[in-house]
């Protein structure tokens, strides 16, 4: 029974006993000393989405940025603008709401605009034309790790124990928004904020935690996700740490993409920090079979499986390509195979600009590769 704790690689780190190889093919590239020794006078912490900016690694324009959606902030054709009224439109909640404004336009483009405050889902299944191009923003996120006001304008969407299953309504082209909100209280076997089959979603600076056994925020069929300047809480409150987890954040059934941009993903720190897994498989994806994960500019940390059972970061199941650049991950605990990456029937993986501290794992500290 050996340990294995990783800090920070080199190149030659990397390509040899921290990578058991038995399939596939990973490549990484480290910082030089001389930027290494900069490198390790940062401070060792958790940075908030809204504190990226103070990182001394330099951070892409918003215009050489491509991870955004840029069709979630100016989408084509102009959309409808439309506000959502709490009191006069909320006694059934959102979705029954949005089920009303969005029947019949099928390939046109809305923005609806939510309150501060709390915005409940309701209990109504969510029907949307196809190719419809949805924003939904909110006035800012509220801090789901406190209980006392800040003060500030923000919007909290409330999914009362539910999902939102998209299903393949969405169809090819349609897309679905949400930004500068915080969306708490989803839950379901599959997808704790979203269902879909097809069709593009993305996330915008929102604050979040759901929860399910496979894919705490998406279960996915294909198609497309983006999330760009989130913080993300992973947890197991309301369905219990005994399920089957897979994909902390999204579960990749049938290929398809997801990007995770400037973005925080840490364990919801209400929970205990000891065991609040009992198995994990790919804290941040599950690839079932095959597709593309882009992590970058993001800081991973904090997430704690009791019985050494978090199984990678990314976790291939059949193959597929992961790149992970300029992305701080730390104290990931009770690894069994594979702290960063889990592949298994080949796929291909790029790590780049990347710092690593307290990996503790029993194979492959970074990466594990297996037939």
């Amino acid at each position: 029974e050996k340990w294995c704790s990783v800090g920070k690689l080199s190149s030659v780190d990397a390509r040899s006993d921290a990578a058991p190889s038995r399939g596939g093919s990973f490549a990484a590239s480290s910082l030089t000393s001389t930027q290494q020794e900069v490198d390790q006078s940062l401070p060792l912490q958790v940075f908030s989405s809204r504190q990226l900016h103070q990182v001394a690694t330099p951070l892409p324009t918003a215009e050489a940025s491509n991870d955004r959606a840029p069709w979630a902030l100016s989408p084509s054709p102009t959309p409808v603008r439309v506000t959502y009224n709490v009191l006069a439109d909320g006694a059934a909640g959102l979705v029954a709401w949005l089920n009303v404004v969005t029947a019949g336009q099928t390939g046109s483009s809305l923005h609806v605009t939510l309150p501060s405050g709390t915005v409940r889902r309701g209990n109504a299944n969510l029907t949307l034309p196809s190719g419809l191009q949805l924003v939904i923003e909110g006035q800012g996120q509220s801090d789901l790790e406190s209980s006392s006001e800040s003060g500030e304008a923000s919007t909290t969407l409330d999914l009362n124990a539910m999902n939102l299953f998209l299903g393949d309504m969405l169809g090819h082209s349609g897309r679905i928004a949400f930004r500068n909100m915080s969306i708490t209280n989803g839950m379901a076997e599959h997808g704790g904020a979203i269902y879909m089959v097809g069709g593009s979603i993305a996330f915008d600076d929102c604050a979040i935690k759901t929860a399910a056994g496979r894919g705490g925020l998406i279960y996915m069929k294909n198609g497309s996700a983006v999330l760009h300047g989130c913080t993300i809480f992973l947890t197991t409150s309301g369905i219990g740490r005994n399920v089957e987890h897979r994909g902390g954040v999204a579960y990749m059934e049938a290929g398809g993409s997801v990007t995770l941009d400037h973005s925080v993903v840490s364990t919801d720190s209400e929970l205990e920090f000891d065991g609040i897994f009992k198995e994990l498989l790919g804290a941040l994806v599950y690839m079932e079979a095959g597709g593309s994960v882009i992590v970058t500019y993001s800081n991973i940390s904090d997430i704690l499986s009791e019985t050494r059972a978090l199984d990678g970061l990314v976790y291939m199941a059949a193959g597929g390509v992961a790149t992970l650049d300029h992305c701080r991950m730390m104290e990931l605990r009770g690894v069994r195979e594979g702290g960063i990456l889990h592949m298994k029937g080949g796929g291909f993986a790029t790590l780049s600009y990347f710092f690593v501290q307290a990996i503790y794992a029993f194979s492959g500290g970074m990466v594990y590769m297996e037939a």
